[in-house]
């Protein structure tokens, strides 16, 4: 079984911009006969400035009033490619801390208050219950503004908010990557 691994896992993918780059280093790896079913995936950032793009259609959206009949971003999907494809590996909800002038490690409270914004509509429920049709769990990652710092909460199991360096984040999200992988090819492998 083939495996899609270094250049290729992420939250997102390859956009037109990194094509070359990322043929490049595939070929370094030796992921170049792989490479044909990795462009198709969705594409990263591809504009410099800030601006939401989507505002204008999220507010037109809103404005329908139509009762039970709800949308919802999820601001995350992570997912690895193995064999071509799709295997899910969590639902991110990103919440950016500001810096606060009084506190470095923000208090119980910040994070309380995080939660109740969470519980107080549909979004943590709606996080969770697609994460539980994706097979996978759901997330809250609470980052510092120059992300040197990161909270975990494991909203699905409603634990957490555990505090991760960036490189011990990014190692944690490895590992589920690795983890969701190897269980994937588990699972084929006792179909064949």
């Amino acid at each position: 079984m083939e495996t899609y691994d270094s250049p290729f896992w992420g939250s997102g993918g390859i956009g037109i911009h990194n094509r070359l780059k990322i043929c490049r280093r595939a070929k370094l790896c030796g992921f170049e006969s792989r490479l044909r079913h990795q462009s198709k995936m969705t594409k990263k950032r591809n504009r410099q400035d800030t601006e939401d793009r989507t505002t204008l259609y999220r507010d037109a959206r809103w404005d329908q009033s139509w009762p039970s009949r709800c949308c919802q971003d999820l601001d995350q999907v992570e997912y690895s490619i193995v064999n071509d494809e799709v295997v899910h590996v969590a639902v991110l909800e990103l919440t950016r801390r500001d810096p606060h002038p009084k506190f470095k490690t923000p208090p119980k409270s910040y994070f309380d208050s995080i939660l109740e914004r969470f519980d107080s509509d549909f979004q943590g429920r709606f996080a969770v219950q697609t994460a539980k049709k994706l097979g996978v769990e759901a997330y809250i990652i609470v980052f510092d503004e120059d992300m040197e710092r990161l909270w975990i909460y494991n909203l699905s199991r409603r634990i957490g908010f555990k505090e991760f360096s960036k490189e011990n984040y990014f190692k944690w999200l490895r590992a589920k990557h690795d983890r969701k992988i190897n269980e994937f090819l588990r699972s084929t492998r006792a179909v064949e």
